[in-house]
């Protein structure tokens, strides 16, 4: 699903198996509880499976995320706040090339402006595609030009993490677009 700059999610608790089939040259987000949220997500959680199967012959980009696809550019700082995921996160297709993957044990893609705060994942991510980026928390940030940062502050991951794109891989961030002296030092790591 896809949530509003208006929408506040609160509250809600999942435990699913959540799969997606994309098709030709189509892009995406999943998650365990919003594919697309460019609102609010306060104390909430998701477990389960969350999966991409992406099969034919032509290419396709995925935001992959324990609790997130992909957490959104709003104009207000607002995004994910005291929230969870135990979610096992798999990225898969026939032909690994032509999928583009960025998977977190949290949230997939992470855009600039957003706010994640007090929150950690604890289940698996796996994403085994040449190209993917693979965190335990977040698979990819996107910094902009420095003037939006994304702001992360007191979250943690014991996510495991699975993948062939050693320089996109990492226990808390998979891949920055640029650094822009985005701090991260009040984050960990317990794997």
């Amino acid at each position: 699903g896809e949530t509003q700059t208006s929408t506040l999610i609160e509250n809600v608790h999942t435990n699913l198996r959540v799969e997606a089939s994309p098709a030709a040259n189509e892009a995406g987000s999943t998650g365990g509880l919003v594919g697309l949220n460019r609102g609010a997500i306060k104390t909430s959680s998701s477990s389960g499976r969350v999966t991409v199967q992406a099969n034919g012959n032509a290419d396709k980009s995925m935001n992959l995320g324990g609790l997130v696809g992909l957490d959104e550019i709003s104009g207000d700082s607002i995004g994910i706040f005291n929230s969870y995921s135990t979610a096992v996160v798999v990225a898969s297709s026939e032909d690994s090339s032509l999928l583009t993957a960025k998977c977190g044990g949290l949230v997939g893609y992470v855009n600039i402006g957003r706010t994640i705060q007090n929150s950690y994942a604890a289940g698996s991510v796996n994403c085994p595609q040449a190209t993917a980026a693979v965190g335990g928390f977040v698979g990819f940030i996107n910094t902009g030009d420095g003037t939006s940062l994304p702001s992360f502050a007191n979250n943690f991951t014991t996510a495991t993490t699975t993948g062939t794109n050693t320089a996109a891989m990492g226990g808390f961030y998979g891949q920055i677009s640029n650094d822009n002296d985005l701090d991260l030092s009040s984050n960990a790591i317990d794997a």
